[in-house]
């Protein structure tokens, strides 16, 4: 940071400090001139003169540099200059002070605390006079005393320039906040769900007023709230400390919108949690599209040409991470025996509502759920370990035949069940696998499980 010491102002509480410095100094030397000189970029001025009778110099009154003054040479040099009598020095005896009856001189440089040039501290006297060492010792001590006015001023300036610095940064940095508070999805909320503070870009989006909606738990927007994305919230931030996926809310006016969030853990200025920050992308217009192009029209799920895509990703993406890839494939028991029984429109209803169970299981960011054909559904998973997948695939058996879908003439229980096959790979002891040789076994074992009595799972036995 620099500092314009040509310009930088003498306060009036220094300059008396100086002024009652330089009538001291000349009272005890006995000479008719003490001066502090100052030096601009082309001239020297007559800064502080002592106020005893005698003493011939103005203040404020300035020569052009490279004139030949004593104080000249002392601001080049940056040493103490002694001339006796420069009526006896060739190299003096032309110097402007002459014309004014100085014909001695004893002076010392002056400089800011950087080290750059302030001028000079000086006496002259109207005759020869040797200067003790007693008084070349008392104009050092008189200079350190005007010195520590010189490093009062400057250190004043840095602090004010440190001080419009900080306030310009405060400034733009509020000018930056506020970008990001209009353009930007964020929300911060303790470890509970209470919204703490929210952005603009975010009440603009949801179209409630801000204090409907701090105070409040998010959970009270998401549109089809249920436990299960909360807990897959919840465990991945208790485990990993972050959670990423998709989320739906409702506006004030009931209409939906899409959210990919982000969610990390939110830290206070002492390093202490006290809840969640959700950075999110609003990904309404992305779902509109991928409804139209991924999406079974019947269920909402995710279609056999998207589970194409997925599968061949995740496969690939968890391989590359040496992770625990797991596939179910999933098939309604005697479904063809229920749509001849109760009729196509409701076995479309049927296959909704399995859907749904299947949707409300498989809710963390890495988890699909897919119907790839008739009665046939799927699920992707990644897993922490292979028998993980038990516990979800359990919870969908279970869950589709506690739904109580009536079957009456079902060979397996009396109302709607499902069967499950299954193979999961885990990468760090298996890389070869391909997408078909995973799909075949869970089919194969899918197969087994029918007919070894429905409504259950198998795993591939391979």
């Amino acid at each position: 940071m620099q500092i314009d010491t040509y310009n930088l102002r003498i306060t009036e509480q220094v300059f008396k400090t100086w002024q009652h410095t330089v009538s001291l100094m000349a009272e005890i030397m006995n000479v008719p001139a003490g001066l502090i000189m100052r030096v601009h970029k082309e001239t020297i001025e007559v800064f502080v003169k002592s106020q005893n009778q005698g003493n011939v110099y103005e203040k404020g009154a300035s020569e052009e540099l490279n004139s030949g003054l004593y104080c000249e040479s002392v601001i080049e040099s940056r040493e103490e200059l002694l001339i006796p009598n420069a009526l006896k020095d060739p190299l003096w005896d032309h110097n402007p002070d002459i014309k004014l009856g100085m014909i001695s001189y004893l002076g010392l440089p002056l400089e800011w605390p950087n080290g750059e040039a302030f001028g000079t501290i000086c006496v002259l006297d109207q005759e020869e006079n040797q200067y003790s060492e007693s008084y070349r010792l008392l104009l050092s001590e008189f200079r350190t005393i005007v010195e520590l006015g010189l490093q009062s001023v400057y250190e004043h300036e840095l602090l004010e320039m440190n001080e419009r610095a900080l306030r310009e940064k405060i400034q733009e940095n509020q000018q930056y906040i506020d970008v990001i508070d209009r353009n930007v999805l964020v929300v911060n909320a303790t470890d509970d769900g209470v919204i703490l503070d929210i952005s603009k870009a975010f009440i603009e989006l949801s179209e409630y007023p801000k204090e409907e909606l701090l105070g409040k738990n998010y959970k009270e927007f998401l549109v089809n709230e249920n436990p299960y994305l909360v807990e897959a919230i919840t465990e991945d931030l208790e485990s990993k400390d972050q959670w990423k996926g998709e989320m739906q809310f409702a506006r004030s006016d009931g209409t939906i919108f899409f959210i990919e969030a982000n969610v990390d853990p939110l830290i206070d200025h002492q390093g202490k949690q006290i809840g969640y920050t959700a950075t999110c992308k609003n990904i309404t217009d992305r779902k509109k599209w991928q409804d139209l192009s991924i999406t079974d029209e019947l269920t909402g799920l995710f279609n056999r040409r998207y589970f194409n895509t997925v599968f061949d990703k995740e496969l690939n993406r968890t391989r590359r991470d040496c992770k625990i890839f797991g596939l179910f494939i999933m098939d309604i028991d005697n479904f063809k025996l229920y749509n001849d029984t109760y009729g196509h429109d409701q076995g479309d209803i049927v296959l909704s509502k399995v859907g749904e169970i299947l949707d409300a299981c498989l809710l963390r960011a890495s988890d699909y759920a897919f119907r790839i054909g008739g009665e046939e559904f799927a699920g992707i998973v990644e897993l922490e370990k292979i028998h993980d997948i038990e516990s979800i695939v359990e919870r969908i058996r279970d869950r589709v035949e506690n739904a109580s879908i009536v079957h009456e003439k079902s060979n397996v229980c009396p109302v709607v069940t499902v069967s499950i096959g299954i193979k999961c790979v885990d990468f760090k002891y298996d890389s070869d696998i391909t997408m078909a040789e995973m799909y075949r076994e869970a089919d194969e074992a899918l197969y087994k499980a029918k007919n070894s009595g429905k409504n259950k799972y198998l795993f591939a036995t391979s």
